[in-house]
């Protein structure tokens, strides 16, 4: 009996590195030593039905071992397949694995996941089957992980999609003909000609610039030219205006309080009378003084009002132009109104 307790013990060694309580009668190993196996220290327990060999030398793909044996139909693809394929510099923290849009969501992974969910179509192009600790694994081939990354760059990057490019066809693990055969099949074909494209304009080959094409003069830019009246003469810096700081609105607002005073408080005519004189004595200015107009429009106003504080109605009735009864009649028409 102790015989042959030691030599279920020593076929302990013919099992895969990871497997399942199911894959013991594969091996001529029944189920019932499964508990002395583990009692021994032989076999640890990893997850649900799960379990791994206690002198298994750590992997770095012994996470993706992991999560395929928990989801056997699932396909590891993108980041994760980089990282299989030696492609790039990536090192997912999470493994990428598809499955069928129809299928369940898969639970109790012992791993940390993302879960992308594909067509039958895309389920069975470009997969090949590795084997990682005893485990079959589905992954995306070269061709088709390289085509993956430009699809889907929007998750990854496009910096990771023209480096996995790069690393692919310089390492020769694909060409650049499985590529964009894959990419067809993928509907990504004008995709990654475009985004090729651009990342070649962005990035000429070569340590030194291009010159200009051959049989091709270029024209030495016009010299500045002093003289402000010909032509190819550099335009002169002119300073700024104190109108450039001050917006629209606030000039808007002192308009109207200034037509009233410098036309005559109290009238009503007077306001209208400003409210014409004014903005043309603004636009004077401003051709006349480009950059102290307001200055001046200042000066102007403070001298209206100290010389003549009834405004432009009462220089119009010393001069006779306006009579005094046009107001009054103005005022009676008020009160009969009121």
């Amino acid at each position: 009996m102790a015989k042959n307790a030691t030599e279920k013990s020593h076929n302990s060694k013919d099992l895969p590195g990871l497997f399942r309580a199911t894959d013991l009668e594969a091996h001529g190993i029944p189920r019932g030593c499964l508990r002395s196996m583990l009692q021994k220290g032989e076999v640890e327990q990893v997850g649900r039905g799960l379990y791994r060999l206690a002198n298994l030398e750590p992997n770095e793909l012994e996470t993706v071992a992991l999560v395929a044996s928990a989801v056997p139909a699932g396909i590891v693809w993108l980041l994760s397949a980089l990282q299989m394929h030696e492609i790039g510099t990536q090192s997912p923290h999470q493994v990428w694995i598809a499955i069928d849009r129809k299928a369940r969501k898969p639970s109790r992974i012992p791993a940390k996941v993302r879960i992308v969910r594909f067509s039958k179509s895309m389920l069975t192009y470009g997969i090949q089957i590795r084997s990682i600790l005893g485990v079959s694994v589905k992954v995306t081939n070269p061709a088709r992980t390289v085509v993956d990354c430009f699809r889907y760059r929007n998750k990854i990057g496009l910096d990771v999609a023209l480096e996995a490019l790069r690393d692919a066809v310089r390492t020769r693990k694909a060409t650049v003909d499985q590529i964009m055969r894959a990419a067809e099949v993928c509907r990504a074909r004008t995709v990654m000609r475009r985004l090729r494209g651009r990342a070649r304009a962005g990035r000429p080959s070569g340590g030194t610039p291009r010159g200009p094409p051959r049989g091709r003069a270029t024209r030495p830019a016009p010299a500045p030219c002093r003289a402000s009246g010909r032509r190819g003469s550099a335009p002169r810096p002119r300073a700024p205006s104190p109108r450039a700081g001050v917006p629209p609105s606030a000039l808007t607002l002192l308009m109207a309080p200034t037509a009233s005073i410098a036309g005559g408080v109290g009238t009503v005519i007077g306001p209208v009378i400003g409210a014409t004189i004014l903005p043309l004595t603004s636009l004077v200015l401003q051709q006349v003084v480009p950059y102290s107009d307001l200055v001046l429009y200042g000066a102007i106003i403070v001298i209206v009002v100290m010389v003549e504080p009834g405004g432009v109605m009462s220089i119009l009735r010393r001069s006779g132009v306006i009579s005094r009864r046009t107001n009054h009649r103005v005022n009676d028409a008020k009160e009969v109104a009121n």
